[in-house]
């Protein structure tokens, strides 16, 4: 897999990445967000699956700063291109209120192996410039706590 984040993915034209994303952006900024009732199966699932329970403050904490170890940044900051309130940024998509499993998954998709690892700047993102990048545990606090965004 390609994992510069620099780099298009394979065939694509920066241009055609760009466009790409902005089309996307514009759906789901256009999307309303949904109700918390509607994640609580998923989301109970998810938690069961793995094992964990939620902790919104830690996936606050990670949105909003970024998450370092041994002063090593592992992950950047999510609010640094989705806004503070996950609303989204110009072509990058609003993430406030959606589906808390999704975000999930979609945060799972960017790693090196997951369906997504070539998309342009986010498996650098996820990973941070430690290579570590996010747990699961962290993953799901960051999914929760932007499902409880407007």
């Amino acid at each position: 897999a390609n994992l510069d984040p620099s780099a298009p993915p394979s065939g694509m034209s920066n241009a055609q990445v760009i466009s790409v994303i902005s089309e996307v952006s514009n759906y789901f900024n256009s999307q309303s967000a949904p109700t918390a009732a509607m994640d609580a199966n998923g989301l109970m699932a998810l938690q069961t699956s793995m094992g964990l329970t939620a902790n919104a403050p830690n996936g606050m904490s990670i949105f909003t700063t970024g998450k370092r170890s041994n002063g090593t940044s592992v992950a950047a900051t999510c609010a640094n291109c989705h806004g503070l309130a996950a609303a989204g940024n110009g072509g990058v998509p609003r993430q406030g209120g959606q589906v808390a499993s999704r975000i999930f998954e979609a945060l799972n998709d960017f790693l090196p192996n997951g369906s997504r690892a070539t998309v342009p700047t986010m498996p650098g993102i996820v990973l941070g410039a430690g290579g570590t990048g996010l747990t699961n545990q962290d993953m799901l606090d960051v999914a929760v706590y932007v499902n409880s965004l407007p």
